[in-house]
């Protein structure tokens, strides 16, 4: 079995943010397989990711395949040597980090989700890290295909940051600190909204009538 897993990890032997978690269950010998009450001993291992993992925190981590997408607060590796931009993408196959174009984003990310080909993104951001792509409104849209970032319609949501990302069928759910579309179309909120990924419109929640 193979998790991964994101945090804190200062309690390791060497510091790090994202630590790969390896549990293997080792099984007794084959001869004593069919003995009542043989127990099951489990072999556990901390292992550090390379460069020192990353140099911040980890708030998100989302797998695609050999990738694994990491975002959180954080600006580089763990060593400084690859600046990462507060998300980056790391290859479990040959165990490298890899920065994502544009040089990331401007702030913190706090969400990931997967739809299709593409890569939801949500935090406290308002542009890439090069500030080519601007008014994101907390929430881009990253398209693994063609490695290109894009923003969302209305200039995103939220007025300070977002937290939470939730597919269900042809909607994206978003959570935060939401009180209105980046340019102010849709208002009064509530913390939540939908946005329709088949048209790619923001939509109200329904309103609870109190009886």
């Amino acid at each position: 079995m193979k998790e991964l897993v994101g945090g804190d990890c200062s309690g390791v032997r060497h510091p790090i943010i994202v630590c790969l978690y390896r549990a293997i269950r080792r099984l007794p010998p084959v001869d004593e397989l069919d003995q009542p009450g043989q127990p099951a001993y489990p072999l556990i291992a901390w292992h550090t990711l390379p460069n020192a993992g990353t140099n911040g925190h980890v708030y998100a981590m989302v797998a695609v395949g050999s990738d694994l997408y990491v975002g959180g607060f954080f600006e580089s590796t763990g060593d400084y040597i690859k600046e990462l931009g507060y998300i980056a993408r790391y290859n479990i196959a040959s165990k490298t980090w890899h920065a994502l174009p544009n040089k990331g984003l401007d702030h913190h990310t706090q969400a990931l989700e997967i739809v299709g080909d593409d890569l939801y993104v949500a935090g406290s951001f308002s542009a890439t890290g090069d500030n080519s792509l601007t008014d994101l409104g907390f929430i881009a849209r990253y398209d693994m295909t063609t490695k290109s970032w894009h923003s969302l319609p209305n200039k995103g949501v939220g007025s300070y940051s977002l937290w939470a990302l939730e597919r269900m069928g042809s909607d994206l759910y978003v959570g935060g600190n939401i009180n209105q579309t980046g340019e102010g179309t849709l208002t009064d909120l509530g913390g939540i909204v939908r946005l329709s990924l088949d048209v790619q419109n923001w939509r109200y929640l329904p309103l609870v009538v109190k009886r």
